[in-house]
């Protein structure tokens, strides 16, 4: 197949985005903007159709959605923040029970061996995953699958299964802030992400969620974001999603969507258990709980939450502690690591 260019690549890719999150909002779908862009882009990329996306794109997208995120958190969430412990505890426990109870099956049931199943059954932290899947001896292919069809699945059927359990009040609707105070929004997001970029994992995302927080939970800069800029950084972050499918095929997602699904089995099965303790020690909301422990990417699952009008501070703590958790702690116990060897 003859190389097209890059501009043309990346068009077509940005279109099938905007494609499918039409099709979904016309649909009436769940989360339309992320979850419609990443359906329409994993399926170009499974028909072997290329696709791409620009790192600038990327951190367009995480800068716009992270600072919309923060956006909805108000002044009031921080009554529930004396609850978190409980909640964060139990989180970890859930964290464990998956990379353990999901990696024995893996290798038992389906003869994998321990880095491919070890790193395919850790539950977010994608990015720092396949960087350590690059290093280690275990099939970057398999691993790459499984997380991603995890994320595919928890995207476009967890809001459908909580919506379908779980009655959710309508989103507020809060004023829209000023041009003024939104240049100062990104500015500081991006100011932050300079500053810590080689400290932390996915910083535009991360800055500009919890710089964008700070300032609204303090009651500096009120307001909501304009529908726009929120549905461009969804679509985007949806797009970069689905470009993750590039170099899979129908039958190789075939091949192992049966132990990928029991991973994400075993993941869900686990969450409900966690979730469901935490509602009855903290009557906390079930939906918001449930979208806080799934065990899938931290930027995703917190759009999910905000798209669903759930506490956005709530969910975006628990993704964001166990995002710091797993890079923190993975690669000191990742098995397969060439450094290990060595010792």
């Amino acid at each position: 197949m003859r190389a097209q260019p890059s501009l043309v690549v990346t068009g077509r890719t940005l279109a099938a985005g905007l494609a499918g999150g039409v099709i979904f909002a016309v649909g009436h779908l769940p989360v339309p903007w992320l979850a419609g862009p990443m359906f329409a882009v994993a399926l170009l990329a499974l028909l072997d159709i290329k696709v791409e996306m620009p790192t600038v794109l990327r951190d367009i997208g995480f800068l716009f959605g992270s600072v919309s995120l923060g956006a909805t958190v108000t002044p009031e969430a921080l009554q529930t923040i004396t609850r978190y412990p409980v909640s964060v505890a139990f989180l970890a426990l859930s964290v464990f029970a998956t990379v353990f109870l999901s990696g024995r099956m893996l290798e038992k049931v389906y003869g994998w061996d321990r880095p491919t199943a070890f790193l395919a059954s850790v539950p977010g932290a994608l990015s720092m995953v396949m960087a350590l899947a690059a290093a280690s001896s275990g099939d970057v292919r398999r691993i790459a699958i499984v997380q991603a069809v995890r994320l595919f699945a928890l995207v476009i059927g967890l809001p459908l299964v909580i919506n379908a359990v779980v009655v959710i009040g309508p989103v507020g609707d809060a004023p829209i802030v000023t041009p003024a105070a939104m240049l100062v929004l990104f500015l500081t997001a991006y100011v932050a992400s300079l500053i810590f970029g080689k400290r932390i994992a996915n910083p535009m995302f991360l800055c500009g969620m919890i710089t964008s927080t700070l300032l609204h939970v303090t009651d500096l800069i009120p307001g909501r974001l304009p529908e726009p800029v929120t549905i461009a950084g969804m679509m985007l972050v949806g797009v970069f999603a689905g470009v993750r499918f590039q170099g899979a095929t129908f039958r190789m997602v075939a091949s192992y969507f049966a132990p990928a699904l029991m991973v994400l089995m075993i993941a869900l099965a686990i969450c409900l258990v966690t979730a469901f303790a935490v509602y009855e020690l903290t009557g906390l909301d079930p939906a918001a709980i449930l979208v806080a422990f799934a065990p899938g990417g931290a930027e995703a699952m917190i759009m999910t939450g905000a798209a669903m009008g759930l506490d956005t501070l709530y969910v975006s703590t628990h993704h964001v502690l166990r995002t710091v958790g797993l890079n923190t702690v993975t690669p000191f116990f990742a098995p397969g690591r060439p450094d290990a060897e060595d010792e």
